[in-house]
């Protein structure tokens, strides 16, 4: 038996390598060289550092890995393409200091975006060379180029790896044809094209060229089969002839299946050689009424979020276990000081699948607010953040102290390449939110089912302080219709804004309607008037929910700020009436030129426009510049306006600056969006928050204007500008008042007597003479005799004071938001005086029996004022400002070892920690630490102490090993399970995941138990293994 055995195994060994061929040994002095795209990666070939009975050969290669480690290191195309579904398995030898992932890419060079299969395997022999074998899962028939990279926790700068007998399939021997599905799929979406690719162009069988007018009489779509009903689509042919996209005309149907073909008898390759019959059956995926995400309540479906941008998040206990939501564990979301929001981690140690918007377009997910505010939903690509986001869906959420769901509608999105979903609350503040503002979340679905008809209006019914640059919405929670059930085409038919209420008078508008229907936007022709009430809605008998009823009542009042109404000043019109600037250009990222034009207005030649021709460079940010001929005079107002024509909904960046370089000098920046298309939209930024939020910044040099349009979008597309606006502007620096030859803009002494002589800053020397030298010019010194060092106020004459350093403040302790648990430290260094210190209006003493010092306990998160002042000097106070704020979020990111025995922990937020691991705590200070894990379940909990700061859990499993032999076998599989467990289930599944046997048995001394697999056809099974500390699966080979 055991030499019967031993001929099947080489038997099968030399059948498996016959489907391989050799693609390098280096033996050869010419032999191949592994290199990157850009040639920074290079292999060397090098004689073989640790000779062994693995690998004897006298020459391999040596790749030094560069600065991103996971480069591939490739071999040119080859002639032809390799046949990696029949010839699957590939073999090297590697030589590694490290345990290490190493893989194989197959791609095609031309289209490797859309044709490319990647194979990996973890090698954990080191320090000698090993055989190493990668499986390939790939049907797809035009991979014609080999790479080779390595990856995981340990590959990094600087490695050195060493390999050997690289392989590669055997190439096709005759052009193919595939399908995309392919034959037998049973998972595909409803919403995707469908494809036919070949590996040698296509020609007609006439030899003339396929174009895509002949595909539809040459292209079969059916349901079911065959005979089965036509399906109506459309279909295209790319260039080079070899990939023929279908298009169904409407969304395939769920759990239904579909036949698809082309016709051989009319095309042929152009190499004259025939196309066989071709055809393949497949069958959509089923409808996914309800999917969960993200929850926090098993380790499937529990994930961490974090945040770019300070927003804090904790996995806490549900604070309110009612109504719909009545789960054990929720996310904490704690508002930030910035506009940031948070996103999710990794689910179950993975990504999310790329959500598919055909077939589960609406997401949901459970909130908890504390007052009125908009909760907002982006979906976007992770990690590529910024390569084609959904953009933010907002919902106002009213009900308060209570969980609803809420529900996004993405059915317009057809991106394929999103798979993280980030959550805003109250983002821009308009709810009221402050940071430490507390909210909660959970439960976060996809699936097939719409919302119900609703709408969210903002401002929000009865809303006050209504600024009078505000552009108003209604977002529905379906795409809006006109009541016939025709798309809207003109929004101001189904739209009004009135003075007062629905009787009131029509204040002239423009609406426009979001790309995807959901959302209208309406903006007044003119800024708002101040204190007035003002009513919008959608007008009665115009509008539909899609697929549902008419809308009635949709509707809201507001009442606007009570402030002066702005003024303007035209900058620049375009016209040669108004111009205050003195340059207009196109800058690219780097101040390069971009191409503008000033034109006639095509719909009023009267007047001239700006046309702004963006190109591609400048990676979307370039942008329109006008320099003002003097500088904005923030003292006469703070609002700016431009009116802007774009093609398309855009959004709009207007920056205010001091230099013509971006990030240089100073600069505050706002945005804005146009809703309106093929028309000039009037757009406001407003720049009153920015400057209350920091006053102190110099703005006093802003002659700078740049206006970016969709920043960071490198489209090439046109744009027209008129009417730049804004504040008036400053004096004209340029005169000279008092005609000393210095500019007003660059004298220091403005008012000069008429003939004496100045210097360069434009003073006499009377006016610059100091005779105390206490820095106040003896034309200004009040007190011409001061002694030397004083400290002198504007006048020249002496006032008491400290030395800067006297006085000290110190947070000693921060605090969690509600728990007076903060404390500050103040104290004073000299000790002839005596001092009184004030916070907040609590007065204490600093002298000699309170040892100049003093903590002052029991205070909450919040900004104080603490002022110091002497005892006998009534007009000296010196003062600081003390923020108490919550401390930073706890931190932890952690990573599994490839071995899976153990997990690195990276933690910040606090000094110290405690770990619990399976129930056993301990404190810890250190930042970075190793936790072995205990074979089978491990749990791990990281907190600080302060409730605030979160949670970090974990669940782990750290499997016994275990030794399948043989792994080809025509019956008997004996399995080796490693541990001290007594039992042990198995489990025999084929390919299809189908479980085929179920049983459980005891485990004897020798830890061997046998799996029967007689009676089961031939072909691959896996054996999984399941006991408290035992979770593996081997894959077997069963022969005839």
């Amino acid at each position: 038996m055991k030499n019967l055995f031993l001929f099947v195994f080489i038997a099968s060994f030399f059948t498996a390598n016959a489907q391989t061929q050799l693609l390098a040994d280096f033996e050869n002095e010419n032999s191949l060289v592994l290199t990157n795209y850009n040639s920074e990666l290079q292999s060397e070939r090098v004689i073989n550092p640790a000779p062994d009975n693995v690998n004897s050969s006298s020459y391999v290669a040596k790749l030094t890995m560069i600065s991103d480690p996971t480069q591939i290191g490739g071999v040119p195309q080859i002639d032809g393409f390799y046949n990696a579904e029949d010839n699957n398995v590939l073999t090297l030898k590697l030589w590694t200091s490290v345990e290490v992932d190493v893989a194989i890419k197959l791609e095609n060079a031309a289209q490797y975006g859309e044709h490319n299969s990647i194979a990996k395997t973890t090698v954990t022999t080191l320090n000698e060379w090993v055989n190493v074998t990668i499986t390939f899962d790939t049907d797809d028939v035009k991979l014609n180029k080999f790479g080779l990279f390595f990856d995981g926790q340990n590959n990094a700068t600087g490695n050195v790896y060493y390999v050997d007998d690289l392989t590669t399939p055997n190439l096709y021997t005759t052009n193919q044809l595939a399908f995309i599905p392919s034959d037998g799929s049973t998972n595909a979406s409803r919403s995707g094209n469908l494809t036919i690719y070949t590996n040698k162009a296509l020609v007609k069988a006439d030899a003339s060229a396929l174009t895509s007018d002949d595909l539809s009489n040459l292209i079969t779509l059916k349901e079911e089969d065959s005979t089965g009903v036509d399906v109506p689509f459309s279909a295209t042919i790319n260039g080079s002839k070899d990939t023929i996209t279908i298009d169904p005309t409407n969304p395939l149907t769920f759990s239904t299946a579909y036949y698809l073909s082309i016709d051989e008898t009319g095309i042929a390759y152009d190499d004259d050689s025939a196309v066989l019959a071709e055809s393949t059956t497949f069958t959509v995926q089923d409808l996914v009424a309800n999917q969960t995400l993200v929850d926090f309540e098993t380790p499937e479906t529990d994930a961490s979020w974090s945040s770019w941008g300070g927003t804090g998040f904790a996995k806490i206990d549900n604070p309110d276990k009612t109504g719909i939501n009545v789960s054990d564990k929720v996310g904490k979301y704690t508002v930030p000081n910035g506009d940031s929001g948070i996103e999710n981690e990794d689910v179950n140690g993975a990504k999310l699948p790329f959500f598919d918007y055909g077939v589960t377009p609406y997401f949901r997910v459970k909130v908890w607010v504390s007052k009125p505010v908009t909760v907002g939903m982006q979906l976007q690509n992770n990690p590529d953040w910024g390569n084609n986001p959904s953009g933010i869906k907002n919902i106002l959420v009213e009900e308060t102290e209570q969980w609803i769901e809420l529900v996004y509608n993405f059915s317009a999105l057809t991106a394929d390449n999103h798979n993280r979903i980030q959550l805003y609350f109250d983002r821009d503040k308009s709810g009221g939110s402050v940071a430490g503002d507390v909210y909660y979340f959970d439960d976060v679905h996809k699936g097939d089912v719409p919302p119900s008809g609703a709408s969210a209006l903002l401002p929000v019914d009865g809303a006050t302080e209504v600024a009078l640059t505000s552009t108003l919405s209604i977002t529905g929670s379906l795409a809006f219709k006109n009541t016939d059930d025709t798309e809207i085409t003109d929004a101001n038919n189904n739209v009004e804004l009135r003075e007062g209420d629905t009787n009131g008078t029509l204040v002239p508008i423009n609406v426009g309607l979001s790309t995807d229907g959901l959302a209208l936007h309406i903006i007044p022709d003119e800024l708002l008037t101040p204190n007035t009430t003002y009513w919008y809605g959608i007008k009665e008998n115009t509008t539909k929910y899609s697929g549902l009823e008419t809308i009635t009542g949709v509707s809201a009042t507001f009442t606007t700020v009570d402030i002066n109404t702005p003024t303007f000043t035209i900058y620049e019109d375009h016209n040669g009436d108004e111009d205050l600037t003195s340059l207009v250009e196109g800058l690219g990222e780097n101040g390069s030129a971009v191409t503008i034009t000033e034109i006639v207005d095509p719909d009023s030649p009267s007047n001239f426009i700006l046309q702004y021709d963006k190109s591609p460079d400048s990676g979307g940010w370039s942008s329109v510049h006008y320099v003002l001929d003097r500088a904005i005079d923030f003292s006469s107002g703070d609002v700016f306006s431009v009116k802007i024509k774009s093609a398309t909904p855009s959004w709009v960046r207007f920056k205010l600056s001091s230099d013509v370089q971006d990030w240089v000098g100073t600069w505050d920046e706002t945005d804005a969006n146009i809703f309106l298309t093929n028309e000039f939209q009037t757009l406001f930024f407003d720049f009153k928050e920015l400057i209350a939020d920091e006053p102190d910044k110099d703005r006093s040099n802003y002659t700078h204007i740049k206006i970016f349009i969709n920043g960071g979008d490198n489209t090439a597309a046109s744009f027209y500008l008129d009417d730049i606006k804004g504040p008036g502007l400053g004096p004209d620096l340029n005169v000279d008042s008092d005609s000393d030859g210095i500019n007003d803009g660059e004298d220091d002494c403005p008012n000069t007597p008429e003939g004496e002589t100045v210097d360069n800053n434009g003073c006499s020397e009377t006016q610059s003479n100091d005779s105390d030298k206490d820095g106040v010019p003896n034309r200004f010194d009040q007190c011409d005799t001061t002694p030397e060092g004083a400290v002198v106020d504007a006048n020249g004459c002496e006032i008491f004071s400290l030395p800067n350093d006297n006085f000290e403040v110190a947070v000693t302790s921060n605090s969690c938001l509600g728990s007076n648990d903060g404390s500050v430290q103040v104290s004073a260094k000299d000790e002839t005086l005596q001092y009184q210190v004030e916070i907040n209006e609590a007065q204490y003493e600093l002298n000699a029996t309170s040892g100049f010092e003093k903590i002052v306990e029991s205070l909450d998160v919040g900004t104080y004022d603490v002022c110091f002042s002497v005892i006998g000097q009534t007009d000296f106070q010196q003062c600081f400002t003390v923020v108490l704020s919550q401390p930073d979020p706890l931190s932890v990111l952690a990573a599994l070892s490839n071995s899976g025995e153990q997990v690195a922990l990276t933690l910040s937020g606090a000094d110290s920690y405690q770990l619990d691991h399976n129930g056993i705590t301990k404190t810890i200070s250190a930042d970075n630490l190793n936790v072995p894990l205990f074979k089978g379940p491990n749990s791990i909990r990281v907190t600080t102490g302060l409730d605030c700061q979160g949670i970090f859990e974990e669940n782990y499993f750290n499997s016994e090993n275990i030794l399948a032999y043989p792994t080809a076998t025509k019956n008997e599989v004996k399995v080796v399970v490693g541990g001290i467990d007594e039992k042990a289930q198995f489990i025999v599944r084929d390919l299809r995941g189908l479980t085929l046997m179920r049983m459980t048995k005891n485990l004897t001394r020798s830890r061997t138990s046998t799996v029967n697999l007689d009676g089961y056809a031939k072909g691959v099974y896996f054996i999984e293994v399941n006991s408290p500390t035992v979770r593996q699966t081997t894959k077997i080979l069963k022969n005839d």
